[in-house]
């Protein structure tokens, strides 16, 4: 039977719990070793992917990209921050920023597997819409 990636991340989650930092290299170093005497070391990537999913989970991080029209003011920054705490139950937020001219203007929240569309572009297309029907 072969080792998934995410059956790799959770073992090696559940070995560098609560370790300090020269335990945790060593059990990182004797991992990597198990990959390779599996040959399994092409799963690598996914399972270093797998493994920051359980550790945001565990340490309650989570990673948001927000998508407006326009430079967002650091205390927008912050408030959208907060509210994606508090609708995610993340003590964390990991904010990635990037700028897409053709929302017009709001913004576009992506976390977790929701997405909150407040763009502009989004209310016009709808409001078009509804208007045909």
């Amino acid at each position: 039977m072969r080792i998934t990636s995410k059956q790799y991340a959770v073992s090696l989650f559940e070995c560098v719990s609560d370790k300090n930092k020269k335990e945790t290299e060593q059990i990182v170093k004797d991992f990597a070793k198990v990959l390779v005497m599996n040959n399994d070391i092409n799963k690598h990537e996914a399972v270093v992917v797998e493994f920051l999913k359980i550790w945001n989970r565990k340490n309650k991080i989570i990673d948001a990209e927000i998508t407006s029209a326009n430079e967002i003011a650091k205390a927008d920054i912050k408030k959208i921050s907060d509210y994606i705490k508090d609708l995610s139950g993340a003590e964390t937020v990991n904010l990635e920023m990037s700028l897409d001219e053709s929302l017009i203007g709001g913004v576009i929240m992506k976390y977790g597997d929701k997405i909150l569309d407040g763009s502009l572009k989004t209310r016009l297309n709808t409001l078009k819409n509804k208007m045909k029907n």
